[in-house]
C-alpha cells in the first residue's frame, strides 16, 4: 500500500475494511459545514491527522475528527485508504 507520504507500508486488513480513513496531506485543511468552498469553516486539521470518512460528496469528503466534530473537507487535501 502506498502511504500518504509516498512511502510503501502495510496496514492490517481489518483496519482497512472496518472504516474508510483519510489523512490530511496539505499543511492544514478546513472542514466546512457543507460540501462547498464558501460554506462556513467548522474546524481545521493539520497535515498527518487521520479522519474517518463518513461519505463522499463529489470532490468533498464528509469526515469525522477524532474529537467528534464532523465536516466536509476537499478530497484534494486528503489521502484515502480506498
Amino acid at each position: 500500500m502506498s502511504l500518504f507520504s509516498g512511502e510503501t507500508g502495510w496496514v492490517r486488513e481489518r483496519f482497512v475494511r472496518e472504516k474508510q480513513a483519510a489523512i490530511v496531506v496539505s499543511e492544514i485543511a478546513a472542514a466546512r459545514s457543507s460540501p462547498s468552498s464558501v460554506s462556513p469553516e467548522v474546524f481545521y486539521a493539520r497535515r498527518g491527522v487521520a479522519l474517518e470518512v463518513l461519505r463522499t460528496a463529489g470532490a468533498w469528503l464528509e469526515v469525522l475528527h477524532p474529537d467528534g466534530e464532523t465536516g466536509y473537507v476537499a478530497a484534494a487535501d486528503m489521502w484515502t485508504n480506498y
